[in-house]
């Protein structure tokens, strides 16, 4: 933190200024090192792997939810069919 404070000061810029300057200077081919998990493929391929079980569960729970629905529709058809008597 001291390194980057007095290279501020040397510099008299902000530090998202010292970002953008250094961000400039990157190019396409070149490597950066990082420990963020988001960055980490095995974790990609399987947060994806879960969004996927996840739209499987959501489909499978809404056709659950459609048939639910369309048997108590036919149940509450036949209640009414018989009370009114038909």
């Amino acid at each position: 933190m001291k390194k980057l404070r007095e290279e501020q000061e040397a510099r008299g810029c902000s530090f998202h200024q010292m970002i953008e300057n250094f961000k400039n200077t990157l190019k396409h081919e070149d490597y950066t090192l990082t420990e963020d998990i988001i960055t980490d493929i095995e974790w990609m391929e399987n947060f994806l792997f879960s969004l996927d079980m996840l739209d499987n569960t959501t489909y499978k729970l809404q056709q659950l939810s459609f048939e639910y629905t369309n048997c108590l529709i036919y149940s509450q058809n036949e209640e009414l069919a018989r009370r009114i008597g038909t």
